[in-house]
C-alpha cells in the first residue's frame, strides 16, 4: 500500500467494495474495487483505514493505494478464517475479457529502519 491521491481518469468507477478489520485496531476498513470501463488496464484500487472519529458518529479513514495486478476488476471478498487475526480482502481480477490474478491482500504496517 501506499500514499495517492487516486485522480487516474474518466473511465473509472466503483465496482464492489468488502468491509473488515485488516490492521487489528477494531476499527472497520473499507476495500474499494475500482473498474476501467475500457477494459484497456486494471486501475489502482483503494483501502480506507479505520482510523478513530473526527467527532461523534463521523469516522476517520487514511486512504492507501494497493498496486493494480493485471487484468480487470470483478469482485472483492472479505476472508476472515481466524477471529483472534486481521481479515484479508480476496481481489479477483477476471473481469470480462481481461482475465488476472487473484489477489490476497493484507495489511502490513509502516515498516521504521532505524538509522545506523
Amino acid at each position: 500500500f501506499y500514499w495517492n491521491n487516486f485522480n487516474e481518469g474518466e473511465a473509472l468507477y466503483g465496482w464492489g467494495l468488502a468491509i473488515g478489520d485488516i490492521n487489528a485496531d477494531g476499527q472497520m476498513d473499507v476495500y474499494g474495487l475500482i473498474h476501467d470501463t475500457t477494459e484497456s488496464r486494471n486501475p489502482y484500487d483503494v483501502v480506507m483505514l479505520g482510523n478513530g472519529y473526527r467527532a461523534e458518529n463521523t469516522p476517520k479513514f487514511r486512504k492507501l493505494v494497493v498496486p493494480p495486478a493485471s487484468g480487470n476488476a470483478s469482485g472483492v471478498i472479505t476472508v476472515h478464517t481466524n477471529p483472534n487475526e486481521p481479515a484479508k480482502f480476496l481481489v479477483l481480477n477476471g473481469q470480462l475479457r481481461n482475465d488476472g490474478p487473484n489477489q490476497l491482500i493484507q495489511y502490513v504496517p509502516d515498516i521504521t529502519v532505524p538509522e545506523s
